[in-house]
Formats: structure tokens, C-alpha cells, sequence
């Protein structure tokens, strides 16, 4: 059952944290993670972006089911 409470909660930090999968330009215009979090709107409707989101949510979504895994294990 931790795995999967682990995946959606990585999943969920995905979101926030695919601005660190973001091109420098994006991080420059948006000024940090909370302008990146008030903009998230505008990136997603950007279709070219969206990939980087979609990334950055999956990658954590495997971490915390592999962390969840572990923790089940023991």
C-alpha cells in the first residue's frame, strides 16, 4: 500500500518540481518556483512545455513507488 501512496505524493511534488526540468529561459522568465507555480497555467497551455511537465511528474511518480516499494519491504 506504500507504494502507491508514495507514487501519488511523488506525482504530486512532480508538478512543482518540473520547473527544475524547465529551459533557463522559462526559469528566467517566470523568476523562481512560486512565479513558476502562479504561471503553471500559461506553461501547460504551451504545448512544447508540457513534455517537460509530464516528465518531471512521471520520474517522481517512479521514485516514490520505488521508495514506497522499499519501505514495504521492510
Amino acid at each position: 500500500m506504500k507504494k502507491v501512496i508514495f507514487a501519488v505524493i511523488g506525482a504530486i511534488l512532480g508538478i512543482p518540481l518540473s520547473y527544475f526540468f524547465q529551459s533557463e529561459m522559462v526559469r528566467t522568465k517566470v523568476g523562481g518556483i512560486f512565479g513558476y507555480l502562479q504561471h503553471f497555467g500559461d506553461i501547460v497551455n504551451e504545448s512544447s512545455l508540457l513534455g517537460n511537465v509530464i516528465l518531471s511528474v512521471v520520474i517522481f511518480a517512479i521514485i516514490g513507488g520505488i521508495i514506497g516499494y522499499f519501505l514495504d519491504k521492510k
